[in-house]
């Protein structure tokens, strides 16, 4: 008798290739590893072209998957819409009626849903069947912490208007999905709903925690790693160099490794 393995659809807001960022490069190994045991099928938005390698990436793996390309456009227009709900603007950013209905012709197809951080979880959240919301962080209890930290007027005005909402929206998820994971334990107590919360911490290479070489050139570095287009690593770089490096040795080098650095952080280094 031949095992039916079981069905997983997959919800990515973003394409999990190339594997840069925090949540591409999770959720690019978790389809590996979920390919291994599951029948996967990916729904996922981008507003790139998607490169060639993926789909070879997709079929090396061996899951199906339909992608949805929107101009920035459209999604700009999702987000000035959103300012008048009492939704989430990001959740309303990456929702579109087309990914929607798509999803509703498949639903039956599929024995488990799992949709990666909150922005897609508008797609299935009244779904009455197993679904598993992979939150990694609180944006909310980002966003609050982030207000009086943000050196950008634009930023600090939007965290004040979504961090509210979003408090409630991840309440809501939360009660509604089976489970949902966090990679901040701290963020996972904040709820206080231990049924329907796992600490779920990122994975760390062995490796690395017997890491031996060294190069004496880089010495008096200090290094920041994180994807350099989100806005939270920008204000995380901008207070350290405005509160910290003054004070330091003069020795002493900042540097800055992450894709898609903004020009303003681009222009700081040609000054020093």
């Amino acid at each position: 008798m031949l095992y039916k393995r079981s069905t997983v659809l997959f919800i990515s807001p973003r394409l999990p290739y190339p594997p840069v960022g925090g949540d591409r490069l999770k959720n690019y190994w978790l389809l590996k590893i979920l390919t291994k045991h599951f029948d996967v099928h990916l729904v996922s938005l981008t507003d790139t072209d998607v490169p060639v390698e993926f789909y070879k990436f997709a079929e090396e793996n061996g899951f199906s998957c339909r992608i949805f390309k929107k101009n920035k456009l459209s999604y700009y227009a999702n987000a000035f819409k959103g300012i008048f709900s009492n939704k989430p603007i990001q959740i309303n950013y990456y929702f579109f009626k087309d990914v929607k209905a798509y999803i509703n012709s498949i639903i039956s197809k599929f024995d488990l849903i799992i949709t990666s951080l909150i922005r897609t979880s508008e797609y299935v959240i009244n779904i009455d069947k197993p679904k598993i919301l992979i939150m990694t962080d609180s944006i909310a209890l980002h966003y609050k912490n982030a207000i009086n930290k943000t050196n950008s007027k634009f930023w600090k005005i939007l965290y004040k208007l979504e961090s509210d909402r979003l408090i409630s929206y991840e309440k809501k998820c939360i009660e509604l999905f089976d489970k949902t994971l966090f990679v901040n334990k701290k963020e996972m107590e904040f709820f206080n709903e231990p049924s329907k919360t796992i600490w779920n911490p990122n994975g760390v290479e062995d490796i690395l925690f017997s890491y031996e070489k060294y190069n004496p050139e880089y010495k008096n570095y200090i290094t920041f790693f994180g994807k350099m287009d989100y806005q939270p690593n920008i204000d995380a770089v901008l207070w350290f160099i405005k509160n910290v490096l003054p004070i330091l040795d003069k020795d002493i080098k900042f540097c800055i490794v992450g894709a898609y650095p903004p020009k303003m952080l681009l222009n700081m280094q040609k000054k020093t």
